[in-house]
C-alpha cells in the first residue's frame, strides 16, 4: 500500500462501490477520509481491514453498508467519526473489531444495524457516541463488548435493544416481585372471580418501558424457526390481534400451529397463530412481570362455595378502581408455573375480603369426610350407601379395584376430586346412582373398566371432568341416565368401548367437549335420547364405529362440532330428529344494492378479506341503538335463553358499557355464549343471564353493518405481505368511504353474507393501493392446490380473543 500522509476520498452525484474477491486492506500513516454523495458500498468474501495512524473519517448523503464474509477490523490512533444520512448497515461472518485511541461518532439519519455471527468489540480511550433518528439494531450470535475509558452516549428517538440470539429464552420469567404482609397499589386487569384475577401494578411507567421494548422485538426480524422450540411454561413474545401490538406471553398449550399464550404483564389469555410469536431479548427476560395472580384470602374451597351472582358483584367492586393489596401467603397454581398469591383487598377504605363473606356458603360441619388418598378392594363387594352427600379428595391418586360388583347409592350429592389418576376396575357391574348431581373432577386420567354392566343413574346433573384421557371400556352394558345434564369434559382423548349396547339417556343437554380425540367404539347398538341439546365438540377427530343400528333421537338442536375429520360406519344408520321450535325467526340480511356506491366507516378491521362496515346515516343506528336498550332493560323470560342456538338472533348486553345491542349466537359453551353485534360486526363473550329476546320492531330493521373482502384479490392465487394488516386498518380506520358491492357469498362459518367490494377513500381506490401488498402465486406453484382462505385465519384469530381488550367497542 502506498505510504501517504493521508488519504482522501470524493465522490460526487454517484455511488461509491469496492467489491472484492479476496481481502480489502487499507493503512495509512495520516488520515483515511471517505466522502460521498451518494451511497458507499463494501463488500468483501475475505476481510475488511483499515488502520490508520490519523483520524478516520467517513461522510455519505447516502446509506453506507460494509459486509464480509471475514472479519471486519477498523483501527486508528486518532478519531474514528462515521456520518450518514441514510441507513448504517454493517455485516460480517467473522468478527466485528473496533479500536481507537480517540473518540469513536456515529450518526445517521436513518437506522444503525450491526449483525455479526461472532463476536462485536469496540474499543476507546476515549468516548464512544452512536446517534441515531431512528432505530439502532444490534444482532451478535456471540459476545457483545464495549469498552470505553470515558463516556459511552446512545441516542435514539427508538428503543435500543442489544439482542445476543444464541441465548434467548434459556430459561424462564422471573417471578413477580411482591413482598409478603406489604401493600402495594394495583389494579385488577383480568377478573375470573374471587378464587382467580390478575392485578397490575399501578405504576404505568414501567408498563410502558416494557410495552414499549416487546413492540420493538417483536417488530424485528427473527428466526422463524424458533416457534417449533416452545412447550407449555416457554416464554415469547406473542402478537395480540385486537391492536397488533407484541407483548411477553408464556404459552400454556399448543395444539397443532395455534398456541394459546398467557400474557405475563396482564393476565389475560388468547391463541395466536404459530406465525404470530417471537424469542424474548434477555433484556426482557431480566423484567418482573407487570400483573400477578391472586385469590381472596380468607375462603377455602374445600369448605364452601361462592353463591352464583358472586362473580359479577366481584367484578363489578375492582374494575377501574386503584386497590391496595396485601400479599398473606403465597402457593403454586396447577394450570401455570406462576405462583398464586392469597391477598387481602382494600379499595376506597374498605377491605373487600369482609365485603365478599356475605357471598359465601360454606359447608355443613357433618359433610366434611377425612381425606382418602387410595382405597383398594379385592376378592370381594364394593358397597358405598348413603343418605347425604359423598365426597372424595385426594392429591395422589384414586384407584378402586373389586372382583365382584362395585354399588355407590347416595340420596345426596356424589363428589370425587382427585389431582391424579382415578382407576375403577371390576369383574363385575359397575353401579351408580345418585338422587343429587354426580361430580368427578381430575387432573390425571379417568379409567373405567368392567367385566360386567356399567350402569350410571342420577336425578341431577352428571359432570364429569379430566385434564387427562377418558377411558370407559366393558364387555356388557353400558347405561347412562339422568334427569339433569350430562356433561364430558377432557384436554385428552375420550373412549368408549362395549361389547353390548351403548345407552345414554337425559332429560336435559347432553354435552361432550374434547381438546384431542372423541372415539366411541360398540359392538352392538349405540342409542342416545335426550329431550334438550346434544352437543359434541372436539378439535381433532370425531370417530363413532358400530356393527349394529346408530340411533339419536332429540327433541331440541343436534349440534357437532370439529376442527378436523367426523367419521360414522354403521352397517344400518337411522337418525330422527326432532328441532321443535327453535330460531323461529333470523335477522334480515343488510339492504345493499349491487353497483351502487354507499357511504360507510369500517367498524371492525381484521384483513383485507375481513372487514364490517356501518353505514353513514348515524340517526338510523342512533334508533337501533336506543330500541335496543329499552327491550334489554325490560323484564322478560328468564328461559327465553334455553331456546338458544347457533344463529338465533337476541338482545346481548356489551360489558364494557352496560348497553344492550341487537347480536347474532355464534355458538354456547355450557352457560355462556359467543355472540356477533349485526349492526357493529365485532363479537364478544356474554354470560346466559345477559341475553334477551329481539322484539319484532327491531327484527324488522335491517343491520346496520355488514361483512366486506376487498375485490381483486382471489386466495386460491396468492396471498398478503405480512405488513398488509396495520397497513390496511391505518388507511380505513376513523375515515369515511364509498363501497361498491361487486359480488356477494356466505361466509363458511358464521351466518351472514359476505361482500365482494370496491372501496373508495379520500379519492383513492383503496383496492389499487393494496396491489402492492400482494404476492401472486407461479402458474406452476399453483398446482391446482388452493390456498387455505386468509379470512378463514383471520377469523379465527379474532373470535378467540377471551379478554378486556376488544377490537372494537360498539
Amino acid at each position: 500500500m502506498p505510504n501517504l500522509k493521508w488519504i482522501k476520498t470524493e465522490t460526487s452525484l454517484q455511488d461509491n462501490q469496492t467489491e472484492s474477491n479476496g481481502d480489502i486492506q487499507t493503512e495509512s500513516n495520516g488520515d483515511i477520509q471517505t466522502e460521498s454523495n451518494g451511497d458507499i458500498q463494501t463488500e468483501s468474501n475475505g476481510d475488511i481491514q483499515t488502520e490508520s495512524n490519523g483520524d478516520i473519517q467517513t461522510a455519505c448523503n447516502g446509506d453506507i453498508q460494509t459486509e464480509s464474509n471475514g472479519d471486519i477490523q477498523t483501527e486508528s490512533n486518532g478519531d474514528i467519526q462515521t456520518e450518514s444520512n441514510g441507513d448504517i448497515q454493517t455485516e460480517s461472518n467473522g468478527d466485528i473489531q473496533t479500536e481507537s485511541n480517540g473518540d469513536i461518532q456515529t450518526e445517521s439519519s436513518g437506522d444503525i444495524q450491526t449483525e455479526s455471527s461472532r463476536d462485536i468489540q469496540t474499543e476507546s480511550s476515549r468516548d464512544i457516541q452512536t446517534e441515531s433518528s431512528r432505530d439502532i439494531q444490534t444482532a451478535c450470535n456471540r459476545d457483545i463488548q464495549t469498552e470505553s475509558n470515558r463516556d459511552i452516549q446512545m441516542d435514539s428517538s427508538a428503543t435500543h435493544l442489544n439482542v445476543s440470539t444464541g441465548n434467548v429464552n434459556a430459561g424462564m420469567f422471573k417471578e413477580p416481585s411482591i413482598s409478603k404482609d406489604k401493600q402495594v397499589e394495583v389494579y385488577a386487569s383480568c377478573i375470573v372471580g374471587p378464587h382467580f384475577f390478575w392485578c397490575e401494578y399501578a405504576d404505568e411507567e414501567e408498563q410502558k418501558k416494557v410495552t414499549s421494548l416487546a413492540q420493538e422485538a417483536g417488530l424485528a426480524q427473527q428466526d422463524m424457526t424458533f416457534p417449533e422450540t416452545l412447550g407449555p411454561g416457554s416464554p415469547c413474545l406473542a402478537l395480540f390481534a385486537s391492536d397488533k401490538h407484541w407483548y411477553r406471553a408464556q404459552v400454556l398449550r399448543r395444539v397443532e400451529d395455534t398456541f394459546e399464550v398467557l400474557f405475563i404483564d396482564y393476565g389475560n389469555e388468547t391463541e395466536v397463530d404459530i406465525k404470530n410469536v417471537r424469542s424474548v431479548p434477555q433484556s426482557l427476560m431480566e423484567i418482573d412481570p407487570q400483573a400477578f395472580l391472586c385469590s381472596l384470602d380468607g375462603f377455602d374451597m374445600c369448605k364452601g362455595s361462592w353463591d352464583d351472582q358472586v362473580h359479577d358483584v366481584f367484578y363489578n367492586l375492582l374494575v377501574d378502581k386503584l386497590i391496595r393489596v396485601k400479599v398473606l401467603n403465597i402457593e403454586e397454581h396447577s394450570d401455570s408455573v406462576f405462583p398464586q398469591y392469597a391477598v387481602a383487598i382494600e379499595c376506597e377504605n374498605v377491605v373487600m375480603n369482609t365485603v365478599m363473606q356475605k357471598y359465601w356458603k360454606p359447608l355443613p360441619t357433618e359433610h366434611a369426610k377425612p381425606e382418602m388418598d387410595q382405597t383398594e378392594t379385592s376378592l370381594q363387594d364394593n358397597q358405598t350407601e348413603s343418605n347425604g352427600d359423598i365426597q372424595t379428595e385426594s392429591n395422589g391418586d384414586i384407584q378402586t379395584e373389586s372382583n365382584g360388583d362395585i354399588q355407590t347409592e347416595s340420596n345426596g350429592d356424589i363428589q370425587t376430586e382427585s389431582n391424579g389418576d382415578i382407576q375403577t376396575e371390576s369383574n363385575g357391574d359397575i353401579q351408580t346412582e345418585s338422587n343429587g348431581d354426580i361430580q368427578t373432577a381430575c387432573n390425571g386420567d379417568i379409567q373405567t373398566e368392567s367385566n360386567g354392566d356399567i350402569q350410571t343413574e342420577s336425578n341431577g346433573d352428571i359432570q364429569t371432568e379430566s385434564n387427562g384421557d377418558i377411558q370407559t371400556e366393558s364387555n356388557g352394558d353400558i347405561q347412562t341416565e339422568s334427569n339433569g345434564d350430562i356433561q364430558t369434559e377432557s384436554s385428552g382423548d375420550i373412549q368408549t368401548e362395549s361389547s353390548r349396547d351403548i345407552q345414554t339417556e337425559s332429560s336435559r343437554d347432553i354435552q361432550t367437549e374434547s381438546s384431542r380425540d372423541i372415539q366411541t367404539a360398540c359392538n352392538r347398538d349405540i342409542q342416545t335420547e335426550s329431550s334438550r341439546d346434544i352437543q359434541t365438540e372436539s378439535s381433532r377427530d370425531i370417530q363413532t364405529e358400530s356393527s349394529r343400528d346408530i340411533q339419536t333421537a332429540c327433541n331440541r338442536d343436534i349440534q357437532t362440532e370439529s376442527n378436523r375429520d367426523i367419521q360414522m360406519d354403521s352397517s344400518a344408520t337411522h337418525l330422527n330428529v326432532s328441532t321443535g321450535n327453535v330460531n323461529a325467526g333470523m335477522f334480515k340480511e343488510p339492504s345493499i344494492s349491487k353497483d351502487k356506491p354507499v357511504e360507510v366507516y369500517a367498524s371492525c378491521v381484521v384483513g383485507p378479506h375481513f372487514f364490517w362496515c356501518e353505514y353513514a346515516d348515524e340517526e338510523e343506528q342512533k334508533k337501533v341503538t336506543s330500541l335496543a336498550q329499552e327491550a334489554g332493560l325490560a323484564q322478560q323470560d328468564m328461559t327465553f335463553p334455553e331456546t338458544l342456538g347457533p344463529g338465533s338472533p337476541c338482545l346481548a348486553l356489551f360489558a364494557s358499557d352496560k348497553h344492550w345491542y341487537r347480536a347474532q349466537v355464534l355458538r354456547r359453551v355450557e352457560d355462556t355464549f359467543e355472540v356477533l353485534f349485526i349492526d357493529y360486526g365485532n363479537e364478544t363473550e356474554v354470560d346466559i343471564k345477559n341475553v334477551r329476546s329481539v322484539p319484532q320492531s327491531l327484527m324488522e330493521i335491517d343491520p346496520q353493518a355488514f361483512l366486506c373482502s376487498l375485490d381483486g384479490f382471489d386466495q386460491c392465487k396468492g396471498s398478503w405481505d405480512d405488513q398488509v394488516h396495520d397497513v390496511f386498518y391505518n388507511l380505513l380506520v376513523d375515515k369515511r368511504l364509498r363501497v361498491t358491492l361487486l359480488n356477494m357469498d356466505y361466509h363458511p362459518e358464521i351466518a351472514v353474507p359476505l361482500y365482494t367490494v370496491e372501496v373508495e377513500c379520500e379519492g383513492a381506490v383503496v383496492n389499487t393501493m393494496m396491489e402492492k401488498y400482494w404476492k401472486g402465486l407461479d402458474t406452476g406453484d399453483a398446482s391446482g392446490m388452493c390456498l387455505e382462505a386468509e379470512v378463514g385465519h383471520d377469523y379465527s384469530v379474532m373470535k378467540n380473543l377471551k379478554s378486556s381488550k376488544n377490537a372494537l367497542d360498539p
